[in-house]
């Protein structure tokens, strides 16, 4: 997925320069600009992927913005919702919500896009490569919401694509070939192919080891508390895996004997939680000294391993989730000081 355009201020306009024939698009620093009265995001894909029902978009809008209401959900057609943070005044000293807006997938067909809409792609190294082989698109939109104050029109906007982002997340970030050196070979070439491959995404070598000096991470596994025993100055340093906390909730395993196991095991979520959180403020400490992200093992019991947060099923929360969230919380914003 790859977000395509923004409609522009009306005063953008096309000019060409003496030195170079071709058309290039400028904003006539001349003229003050105004802010569209509708503004349109679109969001271009490789496949066609199903649109989110309304509730559920409403649910992320919710988590986001607060308070939002339904206005209108047709299939195969427009999803509008009011969110009721940005009220905007007009006749008679009337205030309403302002809207957004998605439609449902069209087809796509870059030959049909001006000179100005690819310019939206002015900083992507592959963008003739994205228009050619993304066949589909998906618009989002503002309604009603010009009226607004721009600060408060960007906060609507910028948190109305994050939010949708946020509903199709099937997107690759990072390209890994290699785990634990299962079946690694010719590191440093498999690496050289993939960003040639794909320039745009980054690449870790292999996750866990064997280490090379190629791509753009180093990526370490300790189990089961965080350890920081390698450190590359021109990579990202990540702990890749640690955690491995074991639990077993009786019901809800996959089988019902002593195959199961976690790296450390404990009897009560009180006592797992703890040992969460001990690693969690360890891992506070190792941030300070290079970490730039880590991934705990891991979300759900898998099989016979009992280390998840949630039991195989999904049915049991093995730890206190709020206390879970404020550690995490704290990691997160580390870095934010």
């Amino acid at each position: 997925m790859y977000v395509c355009q923004t409609s522009i201020d009306k005063h953008s306009r096309y000019m060409s320069t003496a030195e170079n024939k071709n058309e290039v698009f400028k904003q006539n620093l001349d003229t003050k600009g105004e802010f569209q009265h509708i503004f349109q995001i679109h969001l271009l894909f490789k496949e066609r992927e199903n649109r989110p029902q309304g509730k559920v978009i409403q649910e992320a809008l919710n988590a986001r913005f607060g308070k939002t209401d339904i206005v209108a959900d047709v299939k195969e057609s427009l999803s509008t919702f009011a969110v009721w943070k940005f009220l905007v005044e007009y006749k008679d000293n009337q205030k309403v919500p302002a809207q957004v807006l998605m439609s449902d997938f069209e087809n796509f067909d870059a030959g049909t896009i001006d000179q100005m809409q690819r310019s939206q792609l002015w900083d992507c190294p592959n963008n003739e490569e994205i228009l050619a082989t993304c066949k589909y698109k998906l618009m989002l939109s503002d309604f009603l919401a010009s009226g607004l104050e721009y600060k408060e029109r960007c906060e609507l906007l910028t948190g109305w694509l994050e939010t949708t982002l946020e509903l199709f997340p099937d997107c690759i970030a990072v390209w890994v070939p290699f785990n634990e050196a299962w079946g690694q070979f010719k590191t440093p070439e498999i690496v050289a192919w993939t960003k040639e491959y794909d320039p745009s995404r980054l690449v870790n070598p292999a996750s866990g080891g064997n280490h090379y000096t190629c791509g753009d991470i180093l990526d370490l596994h300790h189990y089961p508390g965080p350890n920081m025993f390698l450190y590359d100055p021109r990579r990202a340093t990540v702990l890749g895996e640690y955690g491995g906390i074991g639990l077993v909730i009786e019901g809800n395993t996959w089988v019902n004997d002593k195959k199961n196991w976690g790296y450390v095991k404990f009897n009560t979520s009180d006592e797992v939680t703890n040992e969460y959180i001990k690693y969690g403020k360890h891992l506070l400490e190792l941030i300070q000294k290079g970490f730039s992200a880590a991934v705990y093992t891991q979300t759900t019991d898998v099989e016979g391993e009992i280390n998840g947060l949630m039991t195989y099923d999904r049915k049991v929360i093995k730890m206190n989730e709020a206390k879970v969230r404020e550690i995490n919380q704290q990691i997160c914003n580390s870095l934010n000081k």
